[in-house]
């Protein structure tokens, strides 16, 4: 909605009957009025756009239809009216602008040009349409006229996030009164309906000048940050664009559609119309609701074909739907389409929930709840928390107000890649979200309500709440989810209990069988035995430094499904001898078979400041695995080691003043040639080295991609990830009695519930692997040799200075021995560390540098020797000693 539109009272019908209100006055004015269903934006009837002023008949009819809250709709035919001279046409320009710069712009464009239109309101945050008359110079009908399409701030190119003004005219109407598909009633807000006008009342504008207008709304829109989007025009069967729509459905719309096809008579004209509607139909139900009940509903309707009743076959039906080849222009609005005027009971408002949501919507939330905005702000805040927590309407707190997005991408074969991410409400995005799933309802000064936008201070006032009694949300799932105790949460939706939202899940999984079932713990790891052997065959090409770096990689197999019990995970770190090993795919071989797509990847860039600012990002936007890839620089920092072992987080996003606290549930990997950790980020990674043996690892042939294999078994491999862990922690965890050595610190549950599981199946420990790492962590090694070369020049733990230890002191040595002098090492050896802290940086040596060192590192034991405080002294510095443990 744009901002001058929110200074308008908003006029609605007079009842909730256009017919009742406005039947006679369409026929006085002599419009072209038709007759629509109810949320409908279309008629359903044959030859509708040449009818004319509908009889007297027509509208006493018409007046007694309609069910309360169920009141029709009333349209105009575009173009010439009996009312008006030859050759001008009524036409409309039509708004679909939303994004709140854009809608302020072109708003106040239509305003200025078209002066005295009667404006109408649809969608409350669209600019809506406005109506006047035209006419061509050689009084030919005019062109219906669509400027370009637009899209703002990186948002997916699909339909709904497109914004356009078009001329609409001849052969075309626009519902005038009534309720919109998404709920809202058809409004008014300069208070005067167009049927109360006359045709001729309407302002006269040349045909050029329109195409004009429409051009400078598109200039504005590019003006304040509109990206053109190229290619061919969407049909009106599509919402993703370019031909149908086959998205497929979420299980509760899946069931709609499955319900309304075993009622709907088959009237299709020939076979080439039934193959296509089979393929649509299959494409966008089977998977949520699985093959075997789409047949068997597929098969009824089959049988009811008029022109062959009594045909259908079961085996025709699966292999039709099982060919690759995807009906070009049948989808969902086809079907949809199909299906009602075969007679299934499908509801009007079903393909308008869809469009306005991008993430499903209970079915719990028709009909809409009101809101109504009192004076009083926080009040006004509270009531709507109250209706959200009521009515299930997807939205969250995670800082703030927060949805959950769908957003789709294409890859370079032209694949559709699906994720998941979540979205902090803006206020403006909240004014837009509120008025998806909410009736908002102001007063006008006689104390009259009507429907209005969520007023800004509002809007403002919730989004920047610190304290909210809207759900916690913690992550977004694309696979079932592990708790602590073995139980298992597959249903999509959001789960209060564990705080995650399972957006999509993998068809057919088999889950694991309950401890019952499987009787015994002999049984149940004979069970987790064969499902670690279908996911070690995904990397039986990969040659690894030794078997505990296989161990990892199992490891990182596993990991995605216990990061929503409490679990943190370490960053795998995936390492290789030279380029072309395969580091990348084992990453996106884990991530397709717990998200549905490859991993995000992320690059260290030229600082740490701006590798942790998109690190940030990533963290707010709930990306359930992150790969930071091609790592060249010593990896480390302090962002990324709080991320890792820290439950709660409170960072300020990008753009705000409010600091948000939140859940970091994710799952990081890391991805070099020879990569190295440093620092704390050491004790907080876990290596896998792959070591392919040859020069050239990318030109090796190998039988299978894992990448792809994992994506054609995905749902068998969550079967059989899931089964090993909760296999194990139905058991009571009996890995745990056989880890060797110390825990790993602050990764206590992961140890418990992956690591402990793959040593119970008699993998190896996959914590074997770290003392490779330690060892070549440049920090430890410089440390080391500070150790060593202080050990030698301060014999016996005596006490020194930090003086002692600069090169100034070095350079007063009296040194007759062979090799260098021991000073002159030992401040060689602190110059060499400190750059090394530095990030490489060359620093100048002074008693404060390495004063901050020692106390930094004091009582760390490396090699068996550690520095410890001698003597406190506040007036002329510490003593120090280098004792052996």
């Amino acid at each position: 909605m744009s901002a001058q539109s929110l200074q308008h009272r908003a006029e609605p019908c007079k009842s909730d009957h256009p017919w009742q209100d406005y039947g006679h006055t369409v026929r006085k004015h002599g419009w072209r009025a038709i007759y629509l269903e109810h949320g409908e934006k279309g008629p359903k009837y044959a030859d509708w756009n040449k009818r004319s002023v509908p009889t007297a008949a027509d509208v006493e009819r018409w007046q007694r239809s309609g069910l309360p809250g169920q009141r029709p709709n009333m349209g105009f035919n575009l173009g010439p009216q009996p009312g008006l001279p030859e050759g001008e046409h009524v036409v409309a320009v039509d708004a679909d602008v939303f994004t709140p710069a854009a809608a302020t712009a072109v708003n106040e464009i239509l305003e200025r040009r078209l002066p005295g239109a009667p404006h109408r309101l649809g969608n409350p945050a669209k600019v809506g349409t406005r109506f006047v008359r035209t006419k061509t110079a050689d009084g030919s009908e005019p062109v219906r006229r669509q400027g370009r399409r637009f899209i703002f701030d990186g948002a997916p190119d699909t339909k709904e996030n497109h914004n356009r003004v078009e001329l609409l005219g001849q052969g075309q109407q626009s519902v005038v009164h009534g309720a919109h598909p998404c709920g809202a009633l058809y409004t008014w807000p300069d208070g005067i309906s167009i049927v109360e006008l006359h045709p001729e009342a309407l302002p006269l504008i040349p045909i050029d000048e329109l195409n004009a207008i429409i051009a400078e709304c598109d200039a504005a829109m590019e003006a304040v940050g509109g990206k053109v989007v190229s290619g061919a025009t969407f049909s009106r069967s599509g919402r993703n664009g370019g031909g149908a729509d086959l998205t497929p459905l979420v299980e509760a719309d899946a069931e709609v559609l499955l319900s309304g096809l075993g009622s709907v008579r088959n009237d299709l004209s020939d076979r080439g119309d039934w193959v296509m509607f089979t393929k649509a139909f299959a494409a966008l139900c089977v998977p949520a609701l699985g093959e075997g009940r789409v047949v068997d509903a597929l098969l009824g309707f089959t049988d009811r074909w008029e022109a062959a009743p009594e045909t259908g076959d079961p085996d025709e039906i699966l292999r039709i739907i099982r060919e690759e080849e995807k009906p070009a222009h049948v989808g969902l609005r086809e079907v949809f389409h199909a299906m009602r005027k075969g007679g299934a009971p499908l509801p009007s408002n079903f393909l308008a929930r869809l469009d306005f949501a991008r993430v499903p919507v209970n079915d719990n939330d028709m009909p809409r709840p009101e809101l109504i905005q009192g004076p009083n702000i926080a009040e006004t805040v509270d009531e709507l928390e109250r209706l959200i927590i009521k009515h299930k309407l997807p939205v969250f707190n995670r800082g703030g107000p927060t949805i959950v997005e769908k957003i789709e991408s294409r890859g370079r074969s032209g694949e559709v890649n699906v994720r998941y991410a979540f979205t902090r409400l803006t206020p403006i995005s909240a004014i837009d979200r509120v008025s998806r799933y909410v009736n908002v309802l102001s007063f006008d000064k006689k104390g009259n309500p009507y429907q209005a936008p969520l007023k800004d201070p509002v809007a403002r006032a919730w989004t920047s709440r610190q304290q909210s009694e809207l759900p916690t949300i913690g992550a977004i799932a694309q696979s079932p989810v592990l708790t602590r105790d073995g139980r298992i949460i597959s249903k999509p939706g959001f789960d209060p209990e564990t705080g995650v939202y399972i957006a999509d899940t993998a068809a057919d999984i088999e889950l694991p069988a309950d401890m019952a079932q499987w009787g015994s713990e002999p049984t149940a790891r004979k069970a987790a035995g064969a499902a670690l052997t279908l996911l070690k065959g995904l990397l039986v090409h990969y040659r690894f430094a030794g078997q505990a770096h296989l161990s990892v990689a199992l490891a990182a197999l596993l990991t995605p499904f216990t990061v929503h019990a409490g679990v943190r995970p370490p960053l795998f770190a995936v390492d290789a001898t030279a380029p072309g090993s395969g580091k990348s795919k084992l990453v996106d071989t884990v991530s397709v078979i717990a998200t549905g797509t490859c991993a995000p990847a992320l690059n260290q860039g030229t600082s740490v400041h701006e590798f942790e600012k998109h690190f940030l990002g990533k963290v707010l936007e709930g990306a359930p695995i992150l790969n930071i890839d091609n790592v060249e620089q010593p990896l480390e920092g302090d962002f990324l080691n709080t991320v890792l072992t820290q439950p709660r987080l409170s960072v300020r996003p990008l753009g705000t003043s409010n600091a948000a606290t939140l859940e970091p549930r994710m799952m990081m990997f890391a991805t070099g040639n020879n990569l190295v950790v440093r620092g704390d980020l050491v004790r907080r990674t876990l290596p896998c080295r792959i070591d392919p043996g040859v020069e050239r690892p990318e030109l090796e042939e190998y039988p299978f991609d894992p990448v792809e294999r994992a994506a054609a078994a995905r749902s068998e491999l969550i079967g059989a990830a899931l089964t090993i862990l909760a296999a194990h922690a139905r058991c009571g965890f009996p890995g745990v009695a056989l880890l060797k050595g110390s825990p790993f610190g602050s990764f206590e549950a992961w140890s418990q519930m992956v690591r402990a599981a793959l040593v119970w199946l008699g993998e190896p420990d996959p914590c074997d692997v770290m003392d490779a790492l330690r060892a070549a962590d440049p920090v430890r090694a410089r440390l080391g040799a500070v150790l060593h070369a202080a050990a030698a020049v301060f014999e016996d733990g005596r006490a020194f200075h930090v003086r002692e230890t600069i090169p100034g002191a070095a350079a007063s040595e009296d040194w007759e021995g062979d090799g260098e002098p021991p000073r002159k090492a030992l401040a060689t050896a602190l110059q060499e560390a400190i750059q090394e802290e530095k990030g490489g940086r060359p620093v100048s040596i002074d008693a404060a540098l390495v004063g901050r060192y020692f106390g930094k590192h004091k009582d760390r034991v490396v090699d068996g020797l550690r520095i410890e405080v001698a003597r406190i002294s506040n007036g002329h510095g510490n003593l120090y000693r280098i004792a052996r443990v």
